[in-house]
């Protein structure tokens, strides 16, 4: 859902954008989804106008300069050129409640014989000399930032100050409140130096699927093949299936889904649908992965598991290794096949049909 603070910055930076391109349609059509939380001092109407200006902009080949896109993003509002700046490399808290932004100044109007800060000054003054030293981005504005708010906001909040004081302890260079609260961050020399002290906020998920399919007779005989994992492997008999029939990247779908709580793989793929006739499994696992990136995750590693009797899988087993890898863009060595059988027990053991489980690892 997107706020109306929001809508307005947006609108204005697409007119600003017209402005210095006077070739640019009139007829625009924005879509935009709000992920950031609202009351958190995270500049989501000021990100998602900068994100704006950035597509815009790239869609008409960069016809206006980074100075004067930097300017452009000023008269906007005062935080959009951040968007635009070098990245630094931060860790960030989500907020545990919300933080009026009126209460806050309320908070910071109230306090006696308040004196305006210099951080801004003292900043700038590091910044400049920042080719004198060798620390980087982040080290600098370690030594430079400071926020007004956090003097009455950590002390109205304690859930927030519990979160800044949770990254300070892990290590950060320094913590500090994102706007008027109640989000935190952290910055790090880097990203290494974030993992070593596990700054990252992120956990781990755990997902899992299993697929089965039924067997149906094959008229190509001994040379007839069926998709496992991605790879076509031979056999003496046919999927029942919609799609492709691939039990293992079906399996391994419903656990990428499951890990971030997205359904299953019929939600997003009726069965009975007949554009997917014949569809590659591939296409529902882009799509799955798409989604657990949409939602923050990063895979971390796969299991899958083949239960057939009589199917000679084995020699396929590093193949299939290297087509997941591929398609995952996932280093080979947290992909993992194994391949077993039910000891002639159940429809699997009569030889009826074939399945798949699969687990997964993310983090979020």
């Amino acid at each position: 859902m997107t706020n109306v603070p929001s809508i307005y910055v947006i609108i204005s930076g697409v007119e600003s954008l017209q402005l210095s391109l006077p070739l640019m349609s009139n007829d625009i059509k924005l879509s935009n989804k709000m992920h950031i939380p609202t009351e958190a001092g995270l500049g989501g109407g000021s990100s998602d106008a900068t994100a704006v200006l950035r597509a815009l902009n790239a869609y008409f080949n960069q016809a206006v300069d980074r100075s004067a896109l930097t300017l452009m993003a000023a008269r906007l509002s005062s935080d959009v050129p951040l968007f635009l700046a070098e990245k630094t490399v931060r860790v960030i808290v989500p907020p545990v409640t919300g933080v009026s932004t009126a209460r806050a100044y309320a908070l910071l109007d109230a306090m006696p014989n308040r004196q305006p800060g210099t951080s801004t000054e003292r900043l700038l003054s590091h910044l400049r000399h920042k080719k004198q030293t060798s620390m980087n981005v982040s080290e600098l504005l370690a030594m430079g930032l400071s926020n007004d708010f956090e003097s009455v906001v950590l002390v109205a909040y304690p859930d927030v100050a519990r979160a800044y004081e949770m990254i300070v302890s892990a290590g950060a260079l320094r913590a500090l409140l994102c706007g008027s609260g109640s989000a935190i961050f952290g910055l790090a020399r880097d990203l290494q130096h974030a993992n070593d002290h596990n700054m990252t906020s992120k956990q781990t998920r755990v997902g899992m699927g299993l697929d089965a399919h039924r067997f149906l007779p094959t008229k190509n005989g001994s040379s007839n093949k069926i998709m496992l994992c991605g790879v076509e492997v031979p056999a003496t008999f046919d999927i029942d299936a919609n799609s492709d029939g691939d039990v293992g990247l079906h399996a391994l779908v419903d656990a990428l889904l499951g890990s971030v709580a997205a359904g299953d793989i019929g939600m997003h793929f009726a069965p009975d649908d007949k554009q997917w006739a014949g569809a590659k499994s591939s296409i529902f696992l882009k799509h799955a992965l798409m989604i657990v990136h949409e939602k923050g995750g990063e895979l971390v590693n796969i299991d899958i598991t083949i239960i057939a009797e009589k199917l000679y899988i084995t020699p396929y087993r590093q193949i299939m290794r290297e087509k997941l890898s591929e398609l995952l863009a996932l280093d080979i060595e947290r992909v993992s096949v194994k391949v077993t059988t039910t000891e002639k027990m159940g429809f699997i053991g009569r030889e009826e049909g074939i399945a798949a489980q699969a687990i997964v690892s993310v983090l979020v």
